[in-house]
């Protein structure tokens, strides 16, 4: 009967556990989540490279999931970087691929994100493990866990 309990107890436990993780994942996509009238509203810095770490990582999860805003996105960036080309002097052989150039941005926009994210969590690993050694040293130095006599 304890066996019975304990299995009871370790199920709820494991419920419980997993629904804290979805809550988590729920409440990061809902701060990830943006409108299609604020998307609109960050093409035009997107393209023109104004939008913030964080900004950056929301718009780009929105138009990996919204068909809607990326296409809008890929009308102005052509519409934007035609017209940039026909500016210039020399418009004859106009042959780039505008498709292509969005989709490498993108890639690179992406990869900067993730390598701030990154960036981010190592940051918080070595300042916790910088306090922990202050710790050890403050403990050693006041006789409390005598480290350096171990040595």
């Amino acid at each position: 009967m304890n066996s019975v309990y304990m299995n009871e107890q370790t199920e709820l436990n494991n419920e419980r556990r997993l629904s804290r993780r979805e809550e988590r994942k729920q409440k990061k996509q809902q701060e990830l989540s943006i409108s299609h009238m604020e998307a609109d509203a960050m093409v035009n810095d997107f393209i023109d490279n104004k939008l913030s770490i964080e900004e950056n990582r929301v718009y780009l999860n929105h138009i990996a999931n919204c068909k809607e805003c990326y296409e809008n996105l890929e009308m102005i960036y052509m519409i934007t970087h035609t017209l940039a080309y026909l500016d210039e002097e020399e418009t004859e052989g106009f042959s780039v691929d505008l498709q292509k150039l969005l989709q490498d941005e993108i890639q690179k926009r992406s990869a900067r994100v993730a390598a701030y994210e990154f960036h981010g969590k190592a940051n918080k690993y070595v300042f916790g493990f910088t306090v922990f050694l202050i710790a050890l040293m403050l403990l050693d130095f006041l006789g409390i866990i005598p480290i350096t006599r171990l040595i």
